[in-house]
């Protein structure tokens, strides 16, 4: 048996949903999307504005990962939707796009160049992110940080796209 859990999410405007949730079973990031599916029902959120974190009534911003429980919620408890637009990075022959949830699409090759002999050169890009918190772009690279302070890069190694030398100094936050 599962214990349900009802509690409100609240953005700046003063729109409020209420969602019923189960406990043990429901991640953050569940309740997140929920939440956000309910606002744009109801008109409150347009396609390219996603809710990017969820804030607890204690002010902590709770982590994707951990389920309502794990994350200290209590029945009844108001949280706040920290909103966030779409982001659009173009490169040449690749565009990511880093949605307002923290969601992230790459299209295109992942390369500028099309000679036979660079391709060996470039990192896989994703097809898809979650829990993206910001994205860069250098001339032939991408880098996605994400919400556990982990590093994903893709496109031309030459460029910054093979990150595993300097990988640990990333996790540790020395670059």
């Amino acid at each position: 048996m599962f214990m349900t859990m009802r509690v409100t999410v609240a953005l700046v405007s003063g729109e409020r949903v209420e969602l019923c949730e189960n406990a043990e079973g429901t991640s953050v990031v569940q309740l997140r999307r929920a939440a956000q599916a309910a606002f744009r029902r109801r008109g409150a959120l347009d396609k390219i504005t996603g809710i990017a974190w969820l804030i607890s009534s204690r002010g902590v911003k709770l982590s994707s990962a951990s389920s309502l429980k794990e994350a200290g919620l209590q029945e009844d408890e108001v949280l706040t939707g920290i909103l966030r637009r779409d982001e659009l990075i173009f490169h040449e022959s690749t565009c990511s796009i880093l949605r307002g949830d923290g969601s992230l699409f790459t299209v295109g090759d992942g390369s500028t160049t099309k000679e036979p002999g660079d391709w060996e050169e470039c990192v896989a890009k994703p097809e898809y992110l979650e829990d993206v918190q910001q994205i860069g772009a250098s001339q032939a690279a991408f880098a996605a940080l994400l919400e556990d302070g982990s590093v994903v890069t893709w496109g031309d190694g030459r460029y910054g796209a093979d990150s595993k030398a300097v990988g640990r100094k990333l996790k540790l936050g020395e670059l």
